[in-house]
């Protein structure tokens, strides 16, 4: 008899344990996916809703799993704001970008050309037959891991099992975007590492270079504050401590700022500390060339939207490539 009850109760752990792993995607919903990215697309929100399931599918079950893999998605897409490379640089933006690869007097030829920019820079590399070719620009950075190059390109078809090398544009597609994210995800065993919890671990595995580590914790902690009040709701994760997550929120901005050289540690003391978070944040947007919005997110650094500005602004595709 005593068994039997231990067996009964390891079966309901069991069952309750699945029964949470399974609602894990749910907490991915407009509302949800908008207040994480209120400047998000709608068309890109409703196809990451509506195909929430392969989430799922692809074992993302946990809610670190879910924080770092929708993190990842919205630092490569801007917050899921475009899902194809923006190669529209003037001048002075395509020397800041590529300083190893474009002269100043090419830089003329080519301000404000996105095709030829495309072609001049990629080419001739990552797997692209050539610069008269046109693969640079049928192959730029495509989707929500941004695939580069024909070579990458073949990579993810042989992953993903869809034509991508003669049809560039499904990885621009919201859905196939998402079913080529979700394979990637899984073939490079991303599941595990961001069971670790670290940004490091997970950004040094989807961007080769590793870069774009503290732009990550931008996203990943505001996927904590964001998913996980939904995920309690839901009764599937233990309930959050929301001024401690917008607290580690705030550091995550100020450890940006003083990376960058926009904030130094010793003005966060003090009763002028807030005004000092405040003004680096406009240098970044004014370098940026980033005009503030208006809305206010009470609780964290900045006001006028200023940490939405900032948090799109740190999330140039491009800038967190290697060159």
């Amino acid at each position: 008899m005593i068994r039997l009850l231990f067996s009964i109760i390891l079966f309901s752990v069991s069952y309750t344990s699945v029964l949470a792993q399974s609602r894990i995607a749910d907490a991915v919903t407009v509302d949800t996916l908008a207040a994480f990215s209120p400047r998000a697309r709608m068309s890109i929100v409703v196809a990451i809703v509506a195909n929430r399931d392969l989430l799922h599918k692809a074992d993302i079950n946990t809610p670190e799993r879910l924080y770092h893999f929708v993190s990842q998605l919205a630092l490569t897409t801007s917050g899921f704001t475009a899902l194809e490379e923006n190669l529209n640089y003037s001048e002075s933006g395509l020397l800041r970008v590529f300083p190893k690869r474009i002269s100043p007097s090419q830089a003329k030829l080519l301000a404000n050309k996105p095709e030829a920019i495309a072609n001049y820079v990629y080419g001739d590399r990552l797997g692209n037959r050539g610069r008269e070719t046109n693969d640079g620009w049928r192959y730029r950075g495509s989707g929500f891991i941004s695939t580069t190059g024909r070579g990458n390109f073949l990579r993810m078809e042989s992953i993903v099992n869809l034509p991508l090398e003669q049809r560039p544009e499904l990885a621009r597609q919201a859905v196939e975007a998402l079913k080529i994210a979700l394979s990637f995800w899984t073939f490079e065993g991303l599941n595990m590492i961001a069971d670790t919890g670290s940004e490091r671990a997970v950004r040094g595995a989807v961007s080769s270079g590793g870069t774009g580590v503290q732009e990550t914790r931008l996203w990943t902690t505001r996927a904590e504050r964001v998913f996980g009040a939904e995920l309690a709701d839901l009764g599937v994760s233990d309930p959050v401590g929301l001024e401690d997550l917008k607290k580690k929120e705030a550091d995550a901005i100020t450890d940006y700022l003083i990376r960058d050289g926009y904030l130094r540690e010793d003005n966060l003391t003090g009763a002028n500390g807030q005004e000092a978070v405040e003004e680096a944040i406009r240098s970044l947007l004014q370098e940026k060339r980033i005009v503030p919005s208006d809305s206010q997110i009470e609780g964290l650094p900045g006001s006028d939207a200023i940490f939405e500005d900032l948090l799109y602004g740190a999330s140039n595709p491009r800038e967190l490539l290697d060159e």
